[in-house]
């Protein structure tokens, strides 16, 4: 997620995806080791520009209004239409079952 943000914010600068996801998991692993959250690293290595692109929430609320993304209201309506899915499929199961013991 944090990949896609930085690539989209660095399109003018022409930074491909790969050079992206390079980048984020430099932090990452970087982020890790000194028990730093991601987004202060960022910003000190970085400056202001960083806050935006990595603050997880916000990358996460621009999801929302994607259809099967990340977004907090997209996960939530995921959930609920497999919720929906399942139990639509325990009751032709059980509907199945009713039939063949009958």
């Amino acid at each position: 997620m944090l990949t896609s943000n930085l690539e989209s914010k660095n399109m003018k600068t022409k930074m491909s995806f790969r050079t992206a996801h390079r980048l984020v998991g430099k932090l990452a692993l970087m982020s890790e080791k000194l028990s730093v959250p991601i987004n202060i690293l960022a910003f000190k290595i970085y400056g202001q520009k960083a806050l935006e692109i990595f603050d997880l929430q916000k990358s996460m609320e621009r999801r929302n209004n994607l259809i099967g993304s990340t977004g907090p209201k997209q996960v939530a309506f995921q959930l609920k239409f497999a919720r929906e899915r399942i139990q639509r499929n325990l009751a032709r199961i059980r509907n199945c079952q009713a039939k063949c013991t009958a």
